[in-house]
């Protein structure tokens, strides 16, 4: 068989070349993760809803934003960290992994009712304090999870 590019014989069929070549891509791609890496995927959403309400906090003390906006990203980011906490609660992880991302996620659903309420009632100082605790929880998260995401 001779190559039609070249006068040489061809050591191999392009055709089964480029099958072979789809095969590897596609057996690459299955690779499975360890429920470390599946738990860090499934909860990813959370850092950055955590930055968010962190700023959106920042921004209605400055009186950029009203109310109803920290409203809305509240309720937003308390059903991501509902289906985290779920997936959390199904993950097979390490408990040195899955134990303090439970408790992260815990605090920050707790964090981000108390700035609904803090903005709800006016309250500047309250909105602070939950601002310094968004980030603080933000910097743990991302500690946690550095090294296991894709």
């Amino acid at each position: 068989m001779r190559n039609a590019r070249s006068s040489r014989p061809a050591l191999f069929p392009v055709h089964l070349l480029r099958g072979g070549l789809v095969l590897l891509l596609l057996l690459t791609g299955c690779q499975s993760k360890t429920p470390e890496e599946e738990l860090v995927k499934a909860v990813q959403p959370v850092g950055s809803w955590l930055a968010s309400l962190e700023m959106t906090g920042r921004q209605w003390s400055a009186n950029s934003v009203p109310a109803s906006f920290v409203r809305s990203a509240t309720k937003s980011a308390d059903k991501e960290i509902e289906k985290a906490s779920e997936a959390a609660e199904k993950s097979t992880a390490r408990p040195g992994l899955r134990d303090p991302i439970r408790a992260l996620l815990a605090e920050a659903k707790d964090a981000g009712d108390s700035l609904r309420r803090a903005v709800d009632q006016g309250d500047r100082a309250g909105v602070a304090r939950e601002v310094g605790r968004l980030g603080a929880l933000h910097q743990r998260f991302d500690t946690l999870t550095k090294g296991l995401e894709e």
